[in-house]
């Protein structure tokens, strides 16, 4: 199960930094055209989005790992 979450963060990451690098050569070109301009919006938004889905994804992560981290000191002092 872990393993499967490595794998969508991973994902996530590596279509955000396609998006980044989609992004900059989109503004090496005319930004006055509209056209430009909206898909470097819809770019922008899917990458806040990208950007919120990983930072929940780890957060959750980081929360599982320090639970299982206090319960295990509890439990060593319990023993003790």
């Amino acid at each position: 199960m872990k393993k499967t979450r490595c794998n969508s963060t991973l994902i996530l990451g590596v279509l955000f930094v396609f998006l980044q690098i989609l992004s900059i050569l989109l503004t090496t070109y005319d930004i006055s055209n509209p056209l430009t301009l909206s898909i470097l919006y819809v770019f922008f938004i899917v990458s806040l989005v990208f950007t919120l889905i990983m930072i929940v994804i780890i957060t959750k992560e980081m929360l599982r790992d320090f639970k299982k981290l206090i319960s295990d000191i509890f439990s060593q002092k319990k023993e003790k």
